[in-house]
């Protein structure tokens, strides 16, 4: 929205994060959410409760099972494995945690959802 991006990292993806990230995510003015069916993001009381208290704002959209071709983030993860980790090496698990989350926050990834999605459901 406006070139600004929203990228958090959590130590672990659970409901309570993921509450969380709705909630910072709603700060929008309208949000459609392309959610794959992760536990996380239906099975949860309190996010199911969440989507429904605000179900006119923050919509979510569930992809099929096993339908990688239709998240886009898909394609993020196959750009990012290309740029952090052909040809480099970081000396600890700690220097290439920093270095991911540096990428995620400054990388503009700039994929045209609709094309990258409707290019893979022929």
């Amino acid at each position: 929205m406006n070139g600004k991006q929203l990228f958090r990292q959590y130590d672990r993806f659970n409901e309570d994060n993921f509450y969380k990230y709705l909630k910072q995510v709603h700060k929008f003015p309208k949000c459609y959410l392309l959610l794959d069916k992760a536990p996380q993001h239906y099975k949860s009381q309190q996010v199911r409760h969440y989507f429904e208290e605000h179900k006119h704002t923050l919509i979510p959209v569930w992809l099929p099972t096993a339908s990688s071709e239709f998240m886009v983030l898909e394609e993020c993860w196959n750009i990012s494995k290309y740029d952090m980790l052909v040809s480099k090496y970081y000396q600890s698990f700690v220097q290439f945690r920093n270095k991911i989350t540096e990428y995620f926050r400054t990388r503009r990834f700039n994929l045209n959802m609709r094309r990258y999605i409707l290019s893979n459901t022929s």
